[in-house]
Formats: C-alpha cells, sequence, structure tokens
C-alpha cells in the first residue's frame, strides 16, 4: 500500500538502503542455489549449535525425521513445552 511504502523508504534510507532494496534482496534470495550457499553455511553455521524447527502432524514427521538419523527429535507443544518423546 501507499501508506506500507511511506513507512518502508524512511527505514532503509536509515540504514542507507537504497529504494530498491527490499526488491532486490528477493531477487537475490529467489536466485541462491544450493551450491551458493554451502560455502556460506559452513563459515557460518555450526551444526553442532544448530536447532531445527518442524511443524505438523506429529505421528508422520516422527518417522521422517528419525530416518534421517539426525538424533533423536524433541517434541514441543504449541504454546512452546516439551512433550515426552513418544
Amino acid at each position: 500500500s501507499v501508506q506500507g511504502l511511506a513507512r518502508r523508504l524512511p527505514e532503509l534510507g536509515m540504514v542507507g538502503l537504497e529504494p530498491d532494496h527490499d526488491a532486490a534482496a528477493k531477487r537475490a534470495r529467489q536466485a541462491a542455489t544450493r551450491s551458493m550457499l554451502l560455502p556460506w553455511a559452513a563459515e557460518h553455521l555450526d551444526p553442532a549449535q544448530t536447532s531445527i524447527v518442524v511443524v505438523g502432524p506429529r505421528q508422520q514427521l516422527l518417522a521422517q525425521l528419525r530416518a534421517l538419523d539426525l538424533g533423536e527429535p524433541e517434541p514441543w507443544s504449541p504454546d512452546g513445552r516439551p512433550l515426552p518423546t513418544p
């Protein structure tokens, strides 16, 4: 909307970004490939310190996640509380 754009343009300017930053960033994200991201991920992400959040039907997802052999999934409730592992 015009109102949203009127709010966003000054925000971009305050941090030194061009008015088309959001569109350019979206194009760059959409163009990213796995081979482009792997070097960045190797430098910035430590798998031992990483959590992956998966949302969906627990019984279907648990079997799929266990098949990946990345450790036992930790189920949590929708309100952010740990649940017992089935």
